[in-house]
């Protein structure tokens, strides 16, 4: 990958920073708000391995939106390991 990849763990620790417990979030208006391909595939990325944790829920309604809840859980420095790995 080359030096305009934007990093994965950043977007991982940027979607924790803004979901809120139980708050509903827009994925897909979120992924247009990215500044390029490579970027909101590592969102998309990101998304994936919070799932995996535990860490949000993801819905999709009946009109097609993506919407992510974050959960209750803490992410733990296991979790933090597992993503660094």
């Amino acid at each position: 990958l080359d030096d305009e990849w934007p990093p994965f763990f950043a977007s991982f620790e940027r979607l924790l920073e803004i979901l809120s417990a139980g708050a509903p979030f827009d994925f897909i208006n979120d992924l247009k708000t990215r500044s390029c391909r490579a970027e909101a595939i590592a969102a998309f990325l990101a998304v994936l391995e919070l799932a995996r944790l535990r860490l949000v829920r993801i819905h999709q309604t009946e009109n097609g939106a993506i919407v992510l809840y974050r959960t209750t859980l803490d992410l733990t420095a296991e979790d933090l390991e597992s993503v660094d790995a």
